[in-house]
């Protein structure tokens, strides 16, 4: 991912914070009185509620699972980072939605209507979903150009290589070991490799000569892959 781009989500994710913070002190809801059983609407002095009076657990911890994920972010732990964001999404929508459940059923004493801090709250909600979206997508592109970098460097390596272990694959394609397992386990299973993986040692064993004499049809089937994922993104 280039780091300008990742620069930019922070800064956005920086700002969104400061609002969310502010919102702390924004109205989110006024209150007027209801008289047997009807809404005074002439009520010159209606009670304000602030994000802070109003704002339930989950409003709370949404605004912490925020702060978590931008540290995360920081420390290019991005998984942590959009699994927290979307933990604050999710925390964060189930409070605006009792905040409209209070609005929608008043009771006898009162009515609660809403109020600009909390339009500013559904704003930062749903640039929050935007941003962590993005974010989501980078990643998913990021892992189809490792995956593809790990195929086409296995079959180069099952060609040239009887048994080779993870840790030297890793340096020739400069992938993580999860990464290259993962993917290593999925050519065998759809035959894209002739191989064999050891789990207990870490190894795969090559059948070298099928793959020198099958590398056209090998390499075909990586090419349809790519062509697929390819596909996919557009």
């Amino acid at each position: 991912m280039k780091q300008r781009t990742l620069l930019i989500v922070k800064i956005f994710l920086f700002i969104i914070i400061i609002g969310f913070y502010l919102t702390i002190f924004l109205p989110i809801m006024k209150s007027q009185e209801i008289i047997d059983g009807v809404p005074i609407y002439n009520y010159t002095n209606p009670l304000l509620y602030t994000g802070g009076q109003i704002h339930i657990y989950g409003g709370w911890f949404s605004f912490g699972a925020l702060m978590l994920s931008l540290i995360a972010i920081q420390l290019l732990k991005l998984p942590i980072g959009i699994i927290l964001g979307y933990i604050s999404v999710i925390l964060l929508g189930f409070n605006l939605f009792y905040i409209i459940f209070l609005c929608l059923n008043p009771t006898a004493e009162k009515l609660y209507m809403l109020h600009y801090g909390f339009y500013v709250d559904l704003m930062i909600f749903i640039l929050i979903i935007i941003i962590y979206s993005f974010l989501l997508i980078l990643i998913l592109r990021k892992a189809e150009k490792e995956i593809s970098n790990v195929k086409k460097t296995i079959i180069e390596l099952g060609t040239k290589f009887t048994r080779l272990d993870i840790k030297d694959i890793s340096e020739k394609c400069k992938e993580n070991k999860y990464t290259i397992i993962r993917t290593i386990k999925e050519m065998i299973k759809n035959k894209e490799i002739y191989a064999k993986y050891f789990d207990t040692t870490k190894t795969v064993a090559f059948n070298q000569q099928a793959n020198i004499n099958e590398i056209d049809d090998l390499m075909g089937l990586y090419r349809e892959w790519e062509a697929n994922q390819k596909g996919k993104e557009e």
